[in-house]
């Protein structure tokens, strides 16, 4: 069993002109966690996310969301990435990747301990 922690994202290119509003989640097979909705986010801008860490048998999903709200005309969010990870020995440890997508591009630090 292996346990996956989001220690932290940084916006390299917002999305949104002005501030994104982003937000982070782990998945595994049952359980999807995700931290607060963090807002006014500028280039530049890390954020260190509250997602404690989710126990997986095989594989699991860390990703970033651009938050859209319910502004009226939009409720559907913008996945700005995901990265499937695996219970395997290349897997363990802290990495940082480049998610982008959507307009956007951050940086997502995560962790994979067992």
């Amino acid at each position: 069993m292996a346990n996956v922690d989001i220690i932290s994202f940084k916006c390299l290119d917002e999305q949104e002109f002005g501030q994104d509003e982003v937000y982070a989640y782990i998945e595994n097979e049952t359980v999807t966690r995700a931290s607060p909705t963090y807002g006014d986010l500028d280039t530049g801008d890390k954020v260190y996310p509250d997602v404690e860490y989710l126990p997986f048998s095989s594989s699991a999903t860390v990703g970033l969301i651009e938050d859209d709200g319910d502004n009226g005309w939009s409720d559907d969010d913008d996945i700005i990435g995901t990265k499937t990870v695996y219970f395997t020995p290349e897997h363990i440890g802290e990495h940082t990747i480049t998610l982008t997508g959507s307009g956007a591009e951050y940086e997502l630090t995560y962790n994979v301990w067992a």
